[in-house]
This record gives structure tokens, C-alpha cells and sequence, in this order.
């Protein structure tokens, strides 16, 4: 995956720009970046009023299990199976959660995520 620009970079070329220097497309060349990326930099400027890039969520959005209430499930009931957790309406969450959670409670107590 590509990294992003370093602030430095955003910062030299929204300088650039302010100062006069060219226009986004000649700027774009000299420090040799896309022209849509100078105009995104250049948008983002104008509408924050920040040079630096915004910070971002690397993980996606937080989770709306709740971790504690289905270890404490999971060890009082280690064979409990998905439709009981789902019939239950204990956990509202996406399916990807629900096996996370029960693959991990099988590797604390058996060290396989395999089915018993």
C-alpha cells in the first residue's frame, strides 16, 4: 500500500501556492506530485485551514461488542454456538466479531480454533 506525503511536503506546497509561486499544476510538477493530489491538499487547506494532513482511523470503526460480556458467556458456556449468541440479543454486532470473539475464547482454553 502507498504511504502518504509527509506534512513537510503538504506544508512546501500550500507555501508555494500562498507565495505565489505557480499555479497547483506547476507546483504539482516541480516537487513531483499529482496534480488531483495538489488540488485535494489545496481543498482540504481551504476548508480546515490546516496544512498538516488530518489524522485518520488505521482500524475501521470501533467495535460494538463488548469484549468482558462474552468472555464471562463464553467461559460459563465454552460450547455455546453462534445462533445462541445471535438468539440472545446479548451481542449486536457484525458476524466477523462474533467469530473473532468465540475463535479466541477456543484458543484460551484449548490453544485450536478449530471447531470441538
Amino acid at each position: 500500500m502507498a504511504r502518504a506525503y509527509s506534512d513537510d511536503l503538504r506544508r512546501k506546497l500550500l507555501e508555494a501556492h500562498a507565495a505565489g509561486k505557480g499555479t497547483l499544476r506547476e507546483l504539482a510538477e516541480r516537487f513531483g506530485v499529482s496534480v488531483p493530489w495538489a488540488w485535494k491538499v489545496s481543498a482540504a487547506h481551504k476548508r480546515s485551514g490546516a496544512m498538516e494532513r488530518a489524522a485518520q482511523s488505521r482500524h475501521g470503526r470501533p467495535s460494538r461488542v463488548d469484549r468482558a460480556q462474552v468472555m464471562a458467556l463464553l467461559k460459563a458456556k465454552p460450547d455455546l454456538v453462534l445462533c445462541v449468541f445471535e438468539s440472545s440479543h446479548i451481542l449486536r454486532a457484525r458476524i466477523d466479531d462474533y467469530k473473532f470473539y468465540v475463535c479466541h475464547a477456543r484458543l484460551l482454553s484449548s490453544g485450536s480454533c478449530d471447531a470441538p
